[in-house]
Protein backbone atom coordinates (compact mmCIF):
# COMPACT_ATOMS: atom_id res chain seq x y z
CA UNK A 1 0.00 0.00 0.00
CA UNK A 2 1.55 3.49 -0.87
CA UNK A 3 1.92 6.06 1.18
CA UNK A 4 -0.12 8.96 1.82
CA UNK A 5 0.93 11.75 -0.02
CA UNK A 6 2.88 14.69 2.16
CA UNK A 7 4.27 18.10 2.06
CA UNK A 8 8.02 16.34 2.26
CA UNK A 9 6.97 14.92 -1.57
CA UNK A 10 5.41 17.25 -3.16
CA UNK A 11 5.81 15.94 -6.84
CA UNK A 12 5.11 12.34 -5.64
CA UNK A 13 8.18 10.46 -6.19
CA UNK A 14 8.69 9.19 -3.08
CA UNK A 15 4.77 7.88 -3.40
CA UNK A 16 5.42 6.72 -6.88
CA UNK A 17 8.34 4.53 -5.93
CA UNK A 18 6.17 3.03 -2.63
CA UNK A 19 8.59 4.16 0.02
CA UNK A 20 9.19 6.92 2.32
CA UNK A 21 11.07 10.22 2.40
CA UNK A 22 13.51 8.99 4.63
CA UNK A 23 13.99 5.53 2.90
CA UNK A 24 17.37 4.19 2.29
CA UNK A 25 19.43 4.29 -1.03
CA UNK A 26 18.90 0.02 -1.13
CA UNK A 27 14.95 0.69 -0.53
CA UNK A 28 14.93 2.86 -3.59
CA UNK A 29 16.92 0.64 -5.92
CA UNK A 30 14.90 -2.44 -4.76
CA UNK A 31 11.22 -0.16 -5.05
CA UNK A 32 12.16 0.55 -8.68
CA UNK A 33 13.45 -2.63 -9.42
CA UNK A 34 10.51 -4.12 -8.64
CA UNK A 35 8.05 -1.67 -10.14
CA UNK A 36 10.23 -1.94 -13.29
CA UNK A 37 9.78 -5.74 -13.35
CA UNK A 38 5.85 -5.40 -13.14
CA UNK A 39 5.23 -1.83 -14.70
CA UNK A 40 7.56 -2.55 -18.10
CA UNK A 41 6.05 -2.33 -21.48
CA UNK A 42 7.28 -5.59 -22.64
CA UNK A 43 5.55 -7.40 -19.80
CA UNK A 44 2.33 -9.11 -20.41
CA UNK A 45 -0.72 -8.14 -19.00
CA UNK A 46 0.84 -5.79 -16.44
CA UNK A 47 2.77 -3.51 -18.63
CA UNK A 48 2.09 0.04 -18.50
CA UNK A 49 3.74 2.36 -20.45
CA UNK A 50 3.20 5.60 -18.51
CA UNK A 51 3.60 4.22 -15.52
CA UNK A 52 6.59 3.02 -16.10
CA UNK A 53 7.48 6.32 -17.15
CA UNK A 54 6.66 7.56 -14.53
CA UNK A 55 8.57 5.19 -12.40
CA UNK A 56 11.42 5.93 -14.34
CA UNK A 57 11.22 9.32 -13.92
CA UNK A 58 10.74 9.24 -10.12
CA UNK A 59 13.93 6.97 -9.61
CA UNK A 60 16.30 8.75 -11.87
CA UNK A 61 15.50 11.46 -9.21
CA UNK A 62 15.99 9.38 -5.93
CA UNK A 63 18.80 7.58 -7.19
CA UNK A 64 21.09 10.53 -7.43
CA UNK A 65 22.00 11.98 -4.30
CA UNK A 66 22.48 15.49 -5.48
CA UNK A 67 19.42 15.47 -7.22
CA UNK A 68 17.66 13.87 -3.98
CA UNK A 69 19.17 16.64 -1.61
CA UNK A 70 17.73 19.05 -4.31
CA UNK A 71 14.03 17.08 -4.04
CA UNK A 72 13.92 17.78 -0.39
CA UNK A 73 15.05 20.67 -0.35
CA UNK A 74 12.35 21.89 -2.24
CA UNK A 75 10.08 20.00 -0.70
CA UNK A 76 11.15 21.75 2.91
CA UNK A 77 10.72 24.93 0.78
CA UNK A 78 7.42 24.37 -0.12
CA UNK A 79 6.11 23.11 3.48
CA UNK A 80 7.59 26.59 4.83
CA UNK A 81 5.56 28.44 2.31
CA UNK A 82 2.49 27.29 3.86
CA UNK A 83 3.65 27.94 7.43
CA UNK A 84 5.44 30.94 7.38
CA UNK A 85 4.79 33.09 3.93
CA UNK A 86 7.37 35.70 5.27
CA UNK A 87 10.34 33.60 5.52
CA UNK A 88 9.69 31.40 2.05
CA UNK A 89 9.29 34.88 0.29
CA UNK A 90 12.92 35.57 1.66
CA UNK A 91 14.73 32.45 1.03
CA UNK A 92 15.88 31.23 -2.07
CA UNK A 93 16.30 27.75 -3.56
CA UNK A 94 19.73 25.63 -2.96
CA UNK A 95 22.68 27.75 -4.44
CA UNK A 96 24.44 25.86 -7.66
CA UNK A 97 28.17 25.59 -6.51
CA UNK A 98 30.42 26.06 -9.84
CA UNK A 99 32.33 22.68 -9.53
CA UNK A 100 28.71 21.30 -9.42
CA UNK A 101 27.29 20.63 -5.85
CA UNK A 102 25.12 23.14 -3.79
CA UNK A 103 25.74 25.37 -1.09
CA UNK A 104 23.25 25.12 2.28
CA UNK A 105 20.82 27.58 2.56
CA UNK A 106 20.96 30.18 5.24
CA UNK A 107 17.45 29.33 5.92
CA UNK A 108 17.81 25.43 6.28
CA UNK A 109 16.98 23.83 9.69
CA UNK A 110 18.85 21.70 11.84
CA UNK A 111 17.55 18.40 12.99
CA UNK A 112 15.13 19.11 15.97
CA UNK A 113 15.02 23.15 15.09
CA UNK A 114 11.95 25.42 14.96
CA UNK A 115 11.66 28.17 13.26
CA UNK A 116 10.15 31.32 14.65
CA UNK A 117 8.56 34.84 13.23
CA UNK A 118 10.12 38.05 12.98
CA UNK A 119 7.78 39.46 15.46
CA UNK A 120 8.35 36.85 18.37
CA UNK A 121 12.56 38.06 17.95
CA UNK A 122 11.61 41.49 17.87
CA UNK A 123 10.58 41.21 21.34
CA UNK A 124 13.45 42.40 23.45
CA UNK A 125 17.32 40.59 23.55
CA UNK A 126 16.23 37.71 24.93
CA UNK A 127 13.99 36.87 22.33
CA UNK A 128 15.96 38.04 19.62
CA UNK A 129 18.66 35.54 20.78
CA UNK A 130 15.70 32.61 21.24
CA UNK A 131 14.62 33.55 17.34
CA UNK A 132 18.80 33.59 16.04
CA UNK A 133 19.05 30.36 17.97
CA UNK A 134 16.14 29.00 16.02
CA UNK A 135 16.28 29.90 12.80
CA UNK A 136 20.30 29.49 12.35
CA UNK A 137 21.59 27.18 15.16
CA UNK A 138 24.16 30.14 16.25
CA UNK A 139 25.44 31.26 19.73
CA UNK A 140 23.21 34.29 21.73
CA UNK A 141 24.47 37.34 20.49
CA UNK A 142 25.42 39.36 22.56
CA UNK A 143 23.09 42.82 23.81
CA UNK A 144 18.95 43.41 22.21
CA UNK A 145 18.27 44.49 19.27
CA UNK A 146 15.20 47.11 19.23
CA UNK A 147 12.76 46.93 16.17
CA UNK A 148 11.29 43.28 14.05
CA UNK A 149 13.81 43.98 11.51
CA UNK A 150 16.89 44.40 13.71
CA UNK A 151 16.17 40.92 15.29
CA UNK A 152 15.52 39.92 11.61
CA UNK A 153 18.75 41.02 10.48
CA UNK A 154 20.95 39.84 12.94
CA UNK A 155 19.37 36.75 12.90
CA UNK A 156 20.33 36.22 8.82
CA UNK A 157 23.96 38.03 9.51
CA UNK A 158 24.82 34.84 11.98
CA UNK A 159 23.54 32.10 9.35
CA UNK A 160 25.24 33.44 6.05
CA UNK A 161 28.64 32.34 7.00
CA UNK A 162 27.41 29.12 7.49
CA UNK A 163 25.03 28.30 5.01
CA UNK A 164 27.87 29.23 2.21
CA UNK A 165 30.86 27.45 3.60
CA UNK A 166 32.29 24.65 1.33
CA UNK A 167 29.94 22.11 -1.13
CA UNK A 168 27.53 19.71 0.12
CA UNK A 169 26.96 16.13 -1.90
CA UNK A 170 24.10 15.19 0.58
CA UNK A 171 21.12 17.00 2.53
CA UNK A 172 21.90 20.62 3.95
CA UNK A 173 23.90 20.84 7.27
CA UNK A 174 22.53 22.46 10.22
CA UNK A 175 24.69 26.20 10.46
CA UNK A 176 27.21 25.97 12.97
CA UNK A 177 27.33 27.52 16.72
CA UNK A 178 29.64 30.30 17.21
CA UNK A 179 28.75 33.18 15.19
CA UNK A 180 30.40 36.19 14.68
CA UNK A 181 28.44 39.12 16.53
CA UNK A 182 29.18 41.28 13.97
CA UNK A 183 28.02 39.08 11.01
CA UNK A 184 30.81 37.79 9.38
CA UNK A 185 29.79 34.24 9.94
CA UNK A 186 31.02 31.70 12.66
CA UNK A 187 34.83 30.61 12.91
CA UNK A 188 36.55 28.69 10.70
CA UNK A 189 33.86 30.00 7.94
CA UNK A 190 35.50 30.10 4.85
CA UNK A 191 34.70 31.57 1.07
CA UNK A 192 33.80 29.95 -2.42
CA UNK A 193 37.67 29.78 -3.59
CA UNK A 194 38.57 28.43 0.10
CA UNK A 195 35.96 25.56 -0.24
CA UNK A 196 37.40 24.74 -3.27
CA UNK A 197 41.17 24.50 -2.09
CA UNK A 198 38.97 22.47 0.50
CA UNK A 199 37.41 20.22 -1.67
CA UNK A 200 41.27 19.53 -3.59
CA UNK A 201 43.28 19.31 -0.62
CA UNK A 202 40.84 16.53 0.67
CA UNK A 203 41.15 14.40 -2.51
CA UNK A 204 44.45 14.77 -2.43
CA UNK A 205 44.62 13.26 1.05
CA UNK A 206 42.66 10.18 -0.05
CA UNK A 207 45.41 9.29 -1.90
CA UNK A 208 47.46 6.58 -0.35
CA UNK A 209 51.02 7.31 0.80
CA UNK A 210 52.64 4.28 -1.45
CA UNK A 211 51.63 6.20 -4.34
CA UNK A 212 52.88 9.51 -3.25
CA UNK A 213 56.16 7.79 -2.35
CA UNK A 214 56.29 6.12 -5.59
CA UNK A 215 55.94 9.63 -7.35
CA UNK A 216 58.71 11.06 -5.00
CA UNK A 217 61.19 8.49 -6.24
CA UNK A 218 60.17 8.19 -9.71
CA UNK A 219 60.95 11.97 -9.96
CA UNK A 220 64.17 12.31 -7.62
CA UNK A 221 65.56 9.30 -10.68
CA UNK A 222 64.68 11.32 -13.64
CA UNK A 223 66.09 14.37 -12.09
CA UNK A 224 69.57 12.35 -11.43
CA UNK A 225 69.83 10.66 -14.88
CA UNK A 226 69.47 13.95 -16.33
CA UNK A 227 71.95 15.56 -14.09
CA UNK A 228 74.18 12.28 -15.23
CA UNK A 229 73.47 12.93 -18.66
CA UNK A 230 74.51 16.78 -18.71
CA UNK A 231 77.52 16.34 -16.20
CA UNK A 232 79.30 13.29 -17.84
CA UNK A 233 81.46 13.93 -20.79
CA UNK A 234 80.67 12.61 -24.08
CA UNK A 235 82.94 9.71 -25.58
CA UNK A 236 84.65 10.13 -28.97
CA UNK A 237 83.85 6.83 -31.26
CA UNK A 238 87.30 5.74 -32.47
CA UNK A 239 86.81 4.48 -35.91
CA UNK A 240 89.77 2.55 -36.14
CA UNK A 241 88.24 0.06 -32.89
CA UNK A 242 84.74 -0.72 -34.92
CA UNK A 243 85.13 -4.34 -36.57
CA UNK A 244 82.69 -4.80 -39.43
CA UNK A 245 79.80 -7.09 -39.14
CA UNK A 246 80.34 -9.00 -41.96
CA UNK A 247 83.86 -10.32 -43.25
CA UNK A 248 85.44 -8.34 -46.47
CA UNK A 249 84.61 -10.24 -49.81
CA UNK A 250 87.76 -9.33 -52.18
CA UNK A 251 86.81 -9.43 -55.83
CA UNK A 252 85.96 -11.81 -57.65
CA UNK A 253 89.48 -13.24 -59.76
CA UNK A 254 89.79 -13.21 -63.14
CA UNK A 255 89.21 -16.72 -63.49
CA UNK A 256 85.77 -16.69 -61.51
CA UNK A 257 83.67 -17.44 -64.08
CA UNK A 258 85.61 -21.21 -64.26
CA UNK A 259 84.77 -21.68 -60.35
CA UNK A 260 81.75 -22.82 -58.86
CA UNK A 261 79.88 -19.92 -57.93
CA UNK A 262 76.92 -19.97 -59.82
CA UNK A 263 75.45 -23.21 -58.96
CA UNK A 264 74.94 -26.06 -60.77
CA UNK A 265 75.17 -25.76 -64.89
CA UNK A 266 71.72 -25.10 -66.24
CA UNK A 267 70.48 -28.95 -68.55
CA UNK A 268 68.88 -29.21 -71.54
CA UNK A 269 65.96 -31.86 -71.68
CA UNK A 270 64.28 -33.43 -74.77
CA UNK A 271 63.05 -31.47 -77.48
CA UNK A 272 62.31 -28.53 -78.40
CA UNK A 273 62.75 -26.30 -75.37
CA UNK A 274 59.88 -23.74 -75.37
CA UNK A 275 60.36 -23.22 -71.39
CA UNK A 276 63.13 -22.77 -68.73
CA UNK A 277 62.99 -23.25 -65.32
CA UNK A 278 63.39 -19.32 -63.93
CA UNK A 279 65.45 -18.58 -60.76
CA UNK A 280 64.45 -19.57 -57.58
CA UNK A 281 65.12 -20.90 -53.74
CA UNK A 282 66.78 -24.01 -55.55
CA UNK A 283 66.45 -26.48 -58.55
CA UNK A 284 62.68 -26.92 -59.78
CA UNK A 285 61.41 -30.49 -58.33
CA UNK A 286 60.84 -33.01 -61.22
CA UNK A 287 57.81 -35.49 -60.55
CA UNK A 288 56.64 -38.32 -62.49
CA UNK A 289 52.99 -39.47 -62.59
CA UNK A 290 52.41 -43.02 -60.93
CA UNK A 291 49.04 -44.23 -62.64
CA UNK A 292 48.68 -47.19 -60.69
CA UNK A 293 48.74 -45.48 -57.19
CA UNK A 294 47.77 -42.19 -58.33
CA UNK A 295 50.40 -40.44 -56.87
CA UNK A 296 53.57 -38.17 -58.20
CA UNK A 297 57.00 -39.77 -57.38
CA UNK A 298 60.14 -37.27 -57.31
CA UNK A 299 61.84 -38.10 -60.64
CA UNK A 300 64.55 -35.41 -60.29
CA UNK A 301 65.84 -31.62 -59.61
CA UNK A 302 66.31 -29.58 -62.35
CA UNK A 303 68.66 -26.40 -61.87
CA UNK A 304 67.39 -22.42 -62.50
CA UNK A 305 67.33 -22.23 -66.04
CA UNK A 306 66.82 -25.40 -67.42
CA UNK A 307 65.51 -25.70 -70.75
CA UNK A 308 62.45 -28.17 -71.44
CA UNK A 309 59.76 -28.40 -73.80
CA UNK A 310 55.86 -28.06 -72.51
CA UNK A 311 53.33 -30.15 -73.60
CA UNK A 312 50.37 -29.42 -71.47
CA UNK A 313 49.02 -28.15 -68.36
CA UNK A 314 47.13 -29.58 -65.26
CA UNK A 315 44.73 -26.88 -64.27
CA UNK A 316 43.37 -28.72 -61.31
CA UNK A 317 47.30 -28.76 -59.73
CA UNK A 318 48.89 -26.15 -61.12
CA UNK A 319 51.28 -28.69 -62.81
CA UNK A 320 52.84 -28.95 -66.33
CA UNK A 321 53.89 -31.75 -67.95
CA UNK A 322 57.57 -31.72 -69.82
CA UNK A 323 59.22 -34.12 -72.28
CA UNK A 324 62.19 -35.89 -70.18
CA UNK A 325 63.30 -38.57 -72.94
CA UNK A 326 61.63 -41.34 -74.95
CA UNK A 327 60.71 -43.74 -71.96
CA UNK A 328 57.87 -41.05 -70.47
CA UNK A 329 57.48 -37.40 -69.17
CA UNK A 330 57.43 -35.38 -66.34
CA UNK A 331 55.47 -32.64 -64.48
CA UNK A 332 56.66 -29.23 -62.82
CA UNK A 333 55.04 -26.91 -61.16
CA UNK A 334 53.93 -23.87 -63.20
CA UNK A 335 54.97 -21.28 -61.06
CA UNK A 336 58.85 -22.35 -61.52
CA UNK A 337 58.61 -22.29 -65.74
CA UNK A 338 59.16 -18.82 -67.81
CA UNK A 339 57.92 -19.25 -71.68
CA UNK A 340 61.79 -18.97 -73.71
CA UNK A 341 63.87 -20.45 -76.28
CA UNK A 342 67.70 -21.41 -75.49
CA UNK A 343 68.66 -18.32 -76.11
CA UNK A 344 66.68 -16.67 -73.73
CA UNK A 345 67.14 -18.61 -71.25
CA UNK A 346 70.88 -18.35 -72.13
CA UNK A 347 70.62 -14.50 -71.75
CA UNK A 348 69.05 -14.70 -68.18
CA UNK A 349 71.44 -17.05 -66.58
CA UNK A 350 74.24 -14.30 -67.66
CA UNK A 351 72.48 -11.57 -66.46
CA UNK A 352 71.45 -13.39 -63.11
CA UNK A 353 75.15 -14.81 -62.53
CA UNK A 354 76.59 -11.49 -64.23
CA UNK A 355 78.49 -10.72 -60.28
CA UNK A 356 80.16 -7.64 -59.73
CA UNK A 357 80.61 -4.99 -62.54
CA UNK A 358 84.30 -4.88 -63.52
CA UNK A 359 86.47 -1.70 -63.31
CA UNK A 360 87.92 0.17 -66.12
CA UNK A 361 91.25 -1.45 -67.09
CA UNK A 362 90.46 -4.25 -64.99
CA UNK A 363 92.30 -7.55 -66.04
CA UNK A 364 89.58 -10.67 -66.77
CA UNK A 365 92.15 -12.89 -67.85
CA UNK A 366 95.71 -13.73 -68.54
CA UNK A 367 97.86 -16.49 -69.09
CA UNK A 368 101.58 -16.28 -69.65
CA UNK A 369 104.13 -13.34 -69.10
CA UNK A 370 106.66 -11.77 -71.72
CA UNK A 371 107.67 -8.72 -71.78
CA UNK A 372 105.68 -6.64 -74.32
CA UNK A 373 103.81 -3.42 -74.11
CA UNK A 374 100.20 -3.30 -75.30
CA UNK A 375 98.05 0.48 -75.25
CA UNK A 376 94.49 -0.24 -75.39
CA UNK A 377 91.66 2.86 -76.25
CA UNK A 378 87.65 2.50 -76.30
CA UNK A 379 86.28 4.87 -78.52
CA UNK A 380 82.81 3.24 -78.25
CA UNK A 381 79.74 4.55 -76.41
CA UNK A 382 79.07 0.97 -74.64
CA UNK A 383 82.11 -0.91 -72.30
CA UNK A 384 83.85 -3.06 -74.23
CA UNK A 385 86.22 -5.96 -73.54
CA UNK A 386 89.44 -6.87 -75.75
CA UNK A 387 90.74 -10.45 -76.18
CA UNK A 388 94.24 -11.49 -77.31
CA UNK A 389 94.15 -14.96 -78.83
CA UNK A 390 97.30 -17.01 -79.60
CA UNK A 391 97.90 -18.69 -82.92
CA UNK A 392 95.92 -21.78 -81.25
CA UNK A 393 92.83 -19.98 -80.37
CA UNK A 394 93.31 -19.78 -76.46
CA UNK A 395 92.66 -16.26 -75.04
CA UNK A 396 96.17 -14.88 -73.84
CA UNK A 397 94.76 -11.77 -72.33
CA UNK A 398 91.15 -9.99 -71.82
CA UNK A 399 90.86 -6.68 -70.89
CA UNK A 400 87.62 -4.42 -69.46
CA UNK A 401 87.02 -1.21 -71.00
CA UNK A 402 84.60 1.58 -69.85
CA UNK A 403 83.33 4.05 -72.54
CA UNK A 404 85.89 6.20 -73.83
CA UNK A 405 88.19 3.95 -71.39
CA UNK A 406 92.12 3.93 -71.84
CA UNK A 407 94.49 1.47 -70.18
CA UNK A 408 97.95 -0.25 -70.40
CA UNK A 409 99.28 -3.78 -70.04
CA UNK A 410 102.50 -4.56 -69.25
CA UNK A 411 103.85 -7.75 -69.51
CA UNK A 412 102.12 -9.38 -72.39
CA UNK A 413 103.50 -12.93 -73.34
CA UNK A 414 106.09 -13.13 -76.77
CA UNK A 415 104.43 -13.85 -80.04
CA UNK A 416 101.69 -12.98 -82.36
CA UNK A 417 98.32 -11.89 -81.07
CA UNK A 418 95.71 -11.60 -82.99
CA UNK A 419 92.56 -9.18 -81.32
CA UNK A 420 89.21 -9.26 -81.16
CA UNK A 421 86.84 -7.37 -78.94
CA UNK A 422 82.92 -7.17 -78.38
CA UNK A 423 80.61 -4.43 -77.50
CA UNK A 424 77.49 -4.42 -75.03
CA UNK A 425 75.88 -4.04 -71.93
CA UNK A 426 75.77 -5.57 -68.45
CA UNK A 427 79.12 -7.69 -68.81
CA UNK A 428 78.76 -11.45 -66.91
CA UNK A 429 81.41 -13.19 -65.42
CA UNK A 430 79.12 -16.49 -65.27
CA UNK A 431 79.37 -16.69 -69.19
CA UNK A 432 82.66 -14.56 -70.42
CA UNK A 433 80.33 -12.48 -72.44
CA UNK A 434 77.83 -9.26 -72.52
CA UNK A 435 74.34 -10.29 -71.25
CA UNK A 436 72.34 -7.87 -73.37
CA UNK A 437 73.05 -5.88 -76.72
CA UNK A 438 76.26 -7.72 -77.30
CA UNK A 439 78.50 -7.40 -80.86
CA UNK A 440 81.40 -9.26 -81.48
CA UNK A 441 84.40 -8.25 -83.81
CA UNK A 442 87.73 -10.07 -85.11
CA UNK A 443 90.40 -7.46 -85.70
CA UNK A 444 92.39 -8.64 -89.39
CA UNK A 445 95.64 -7.48 -87.92
CA UNK A 446 98.10 -9.26 -85.56
CA UNK A 447 100.32 -8.12 -83.11
CA UNK A 448 103.93 -8.99 -82.75
CA UNK A 449 105.03 -9.25 -79.35
CA UNK A 450 107.30 -8.10 -77.43
CA UNK A 451 107.14 -5.26 -79.38
CA UNK A 452 105.34 -1.97 -78.22
CA UNK A 453 101.22 -1.82 -79.73
CA UNK A 454 98.75 0.18 -79.49
CA UNK A 455 94.98 -0.98 -80.50
CA UNK A 456 91.82 1.47 -80.52
CA UNK A 457 88.40 -0.12 -80.36
CA UNK A 458 85.95 1.77 -83.19
CA UNK A 459 83.35 -0.58 -83.83
CA UNK A 460 82.69 -0.03 -87.93
CA UNK A 461 85.39 2.40 -88.46
CA UNK A 462 89.21 2.46 -88.72
CA UNK A 463 92.00 0.42 -90.52
CA UNK A 464 91.95 -2.33 -87.87
CA UNK A 465 87.94 -2.35 -88.29
CA UNK A 466 87.16 -6.38 -88.71
CA UNK A 467 84.38 -8.75 -89.50
CA UNK A 468 81.51 -9.65 -87.05
CA UNK A 469 82.05 -13.28 -85.28
CA UNK A 470 79.51 -15.09 -83.34
CA UNK A 471 78.84 -14.70 -80.35
CA UNK A 472 79.55 -18.01 -79.16
CA UNK A 473 82.74 -17.84 -80.85
CA UNK A 474 83.99 -15.02 -78.91
CA UNK A 475 82.63 -16.13 -75.26
CA UNK A 476 84.91 -19.34 -75.72
CA UNK A 477 88.12 -19.41 -74.28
Amino acid sequence: MLPPQNRLDPDGYYRCLGVAPEASQVEIVAAFRGKARRLHPDVPRTGDAASFVAVRQAYDVLSKRDRRAAYDRKARDMALAVTDPTLARRGAGPSEDPLGGHYSSPFDLAPGQTRSTGSTAAQGGSAGSAARRESAGSAAVQGGFAGKSQAWWGGFSTTLGAGWQGRTSGAPQAPQAGADPAGAGPAGARPVGAGRAGVLQSRASEIPLLIWVGLAAFLCLSVYQAAVHLISPRQKVVQAEIRPNAAVVDPLSPSAHEAVLYGPAPVRLAGVPNFYVGPGAGPAMLWALDKQRNMLLPLGRLPPFSMVQAIRLFSQNGMVEVLVNDRGNGLISAARLTPGDPAAAHRAYCGYNAGPAPRDGELLERRGSGTGRLELENRALQPAVVKLRDDSGAVVVSVFLEPQGHAVLDGVPSGTLHPEFAIGELWSRACNSFAAGMRAWRMQVALPSPAQSRLVVEPDAGPQAAANIPDQAFERN
